[in-house]
């Protein structure tokens, strides 16, 4: 039969799933003069977005330290930034406003504090999915009320982390009892799922089963939790924007990382698909809807911001 997909097929009694690697196409980016490419790097730097903008408008959250770091960093983006010599892939980023055809504001619109003490706690809990939810909802949790509250709409949320978020909020992390604080509600993830698919009689347990729900990855929840915002943020490590204040006892960054332009155009990653009324590259040639599926273990997906 000609024109049928090729899935991964596992029977009931298979003990492992026959798979096929599966090849898509790299959809391309529109950008201007109707030129199409995949890389949107080269993409900006040879055409610009793919119609101008006025203006971007941007917030910042975090703790103080964090904007801070972050305000210092971003007057960076007005000016160019130099490749590395040294290294044969490393390009000048020109500016901001060479790249993107409009003013960068080294200002944010509007920035929101994360408590550092209250940060610390949540960060600290003993069970990795109460610890990954109440450390997003931290950051989530001002940026959804801001959206739903507030005017105009911010373009692009930084979500500028330290350290132990990046450690401790991702699959398989793991916390030792002595540097860890028990939560008030001690579950395991068996038991927090036979308390969602039959609840108790107290409230505060129902809730720190619902949390067992979610994936245990900082990235992926602040994603789902704000997709009911239309929020788009950008994750930001603070030893990314500020690496000469995290060092070792040599002196040198506690970090290997790329060279400052490459570091710059990194951290910009979602300004080059975002679409702000035309602001930058479009996506083209994009596979149909009905082809890709989303799905996450529990079969339930939860997002923020209803209304």
């Amino acid at each position: 039969m000609t024109g049928m997909k090729k899935v991964a097929v596992m029977t009931v009694n298979d003990r492992s799933p026959n798979n096929r690697l599966l090849s898509f196409k790299e959809p391309r980016l529109r950008f201007g003069y109707e030129e199409l490419l995949e890389d949107p790097k080269d993409g900006l730097l040879l055409f610009g977005p793919a119609e101008p903008s006025p203006g971007f408008l941007y917030g910042v959250v975090g703790t103080q330290e964090g904007i801070r770091q972050f305000e210092a960093w971003s007057q960076r983006l007005e000016r160019p930034v130099l490749a590395d010599p040294a290294i044969g892939s490393s390009i000048t980023f020109p500016g901001f406003e060479t790249v993107f055809r409009t003013p960068w504001s080294p200002k944010p619109r509007v920035t929101l504090t994360v408590d550092p003490d209250e940060l610390d706690k949540k960060v600290r809990l003993t069970d990795p999915h109460q610890r990954v939810f109440d450390t997003v909802d931290l950051f989530a949790g001002p940026i959804r009320r801001y959206v739903t509250e507030e005017d105009p709409k911010i373009a692009l949320w930084f979500v500028v982390i330290p350290e132990s978020v990046w450690k401790l909020c991702r699959p398989h992390s793991t916390l030792t009892k002595k540097e860890g604080i028990a939560p008030a509600v001690h579950l395991t993830h068996a038991k927090a799922m036979a308390l969602y698919a039959e609840p108790d009689l107290f409230a505060d347990a129902n809730f720190a089963a619902e949390k067992h729900l979610y994936e245990n990855h900082f990235h992926n929840q602040l994603k789902a939790k704000l997709l009911g915002c239309e929020a788009v943020t950008q994750i930001i490590r603070q030893t990314t924007i500020a690496p000469q204040e995290y060092l070792n006892r040599l002196g040198k960054p506690r970090r290997k990382m790329q060279d400052n332009a490459v570091r710059v155009q990194n951290s910009l990653d979602n300004l080059h698909d975002l679409n702000n009324g035309g602001f930058l590259a479009h996506r083209s040639n994009m596979e149909s809807a009905d082809e890709t599926e989303i799905r996450n273990p529990s079969g339930v997906v939860r997002t923020g911001c209803e209304r």
